[in-house]
């Protein structure tokens, strides 16, 4: 096996934990009378990027320095995206009888996680060589950073609307166009 098959045998695993989680809460969080859509569209969102950070991960298959901090290092952005799928859904989704009064209980903590969630994802991408440090990649990553610190301190419902509508086109627009060919994104490779 190689260092590169390890690495993402390891991240899938990882993964799992966090996509499960996030799907067997979402039944939950869809409920009638109990669901809150800024709510089940940030679990939506969360399962969204697990595919795009698994998806990336191709980005470095000919990384060939691998030791244990390069690993480590590799592996803390999906250990902040799972503590945002558990404070999201938490252990008994079905306990939860107001998501929308659950999100704003979370939402200090949820924030804080994809802050650093996003700084160690850049910083690792930085470092791993994927994007220069001045990369285009760094206009999504500065707004989701930016929307996490307004997210973090704002408990309106009309500014967390505003935050899940401008993270969804972020993803989508931002990261999904970005990482459609992952093989690009490493340096020095030809793009088709």
């Amino acid at each position: 096996m190689s260092q590169f098959e390890f690495v993402m045998t390891v991240v899938s695993v990882l993964m799992s934990f966090g996509v499960v989680r996030l799907l067997d809460g979402l039944r939950a969080a869809l409920s009638p009378g109990r669901s809150y859509w800024v709510h089940y569209l940030w679990v939506i969102n969360r399962i969204m990027a697990y595919v795009l950070l698994w998806w990336g991960s191709w980005s470095v298959k000919e990384y060939e320095d691998w030791n244990l901090f390069t690993f480590s290092l590799w592996l803390v952005p999906f250990g902040f995206l799972y503590l945002q799928a558990t404070a999201l859904v938490t252990t008994h989704p079905g306990d939860i009888k107001d998501w929308q009064s659950h999100f704003y209980e979370i939402r200090p903590w949820f924030f804080a996680m994809n802050f650093f969630y996003m700084l160690t994802l850049y910083s690792s991408t930085t470092i791993f060589g994927t994007f220069p440090f001045a990369h285009p990649v760094g206009i999504p990553t500065l707004l989701i950073l930016t929307v996490s610190i307004v997210g973090y301190f704002s408990e309106s419902h009309k500014v967390q609307a505003a935050i899940i509508i401008i993270v969804f086109l972020n993803t989508f627009l931002g990261w999904g166009v970005l990482l459609y060919n992952p093989s690009t994104l490493a340096l020095g490779a030809p793009s088709h």
